[in-house]
């Protein structure tokens, strides 16, 4: 179940069932749904988080109606405290394809990047489907203080979870790849998740699943 999260991220230490509650009030009340059948009010991700208020001190929810949505997110710093919920890790996806092998850099690679506070993510999945023989494809990119991830799925191949700085937090996901698939410098934690190492094909062998890149070149 959801765990007791700092203050910052408005879940404080209260019962489990009451946490549970707050996801449900933030579903049934959403400031924002976003939809690709046309039966919300937007059918981009990008576009919901464009027209929600900058430096929100509250909650802002943004409902992402089951589907896959291909296109490229950026949270910038200015959208902070915002609520993304799907309606399941499997069932409401974002994908991308960006990786090195196609010209991008690792920094830009990512199909979803947070870069404000006070980020939740809850029910939703992060893809990159460049594949394994395309170099550093990142599925998520977490730079935004006190961003908070619960069951969600991300997955990729090479480099798939890009934990950049901040303090992190993951709880309940499935985080799949095949090189170092979790890495960078940010203080993270992650309780009850599922990590998945994928064979490299045409090596057949695993390699590693987390590196902390703190005393190495960005």
């Amino acid at each position: 179940m959801l765990p007791e999260l700092p203050n910052a991220l408005d879940l404080e230490p209260r019962s489990h069932q009451t946490q549970f509650q707050q996801i449900s009030y933030w579903k049934n009340n959403p400031n924002v749904i976003v939809s690709r059948d046309w039966t919300g009010n937007f059918q981009k991700i990008m576009q919901a988080v464009e027209a929600v208020p900058d430096h929100s001190r509250k909650r802002l929810v943004i409902l992402v109606n089951r589907g896959v949505y291909k296109e490229n997110v950026d949270i910038n710093v200015k959208k902070t405290n915002l609520v993304l919920i799907g309606e399941g890790m499997d069932v409401a996806t974002r994908t991308g394809h960006k990786s090195n092998g196609t010209g991008w850099r690792t920094f830009t690679s990512a199909t979803f990047t947070v870069k404000a506070e006070g980020f939740i993510a809850i029910y939703i999945g992060f893809e990159n489907t460049a594949g394994p023989h395309n170099g550093q494809a990142v599925a998520l990119l977490v730079k935004g203080n006190q961003s908070a991830f619960f069951r969600c799925k991300i997955s990729g191949y090479q480099d798939t979870l890009y934990a950049h700085n901040s303090r992190q937090f993951f709880r309940e996901c499935k985080i799949s790849g095949t090189v170092d698939f979790i890495f960078g410098y940010s203080t993270a934690v992650f309780q009850m998740c599922t990590n998945i190492a994928k064979k490299r094909p045409n090596h057949g062998q695993l390699l590693p699943t987390v590196v902390s890149k703190k005393n190495q070149p960005g």
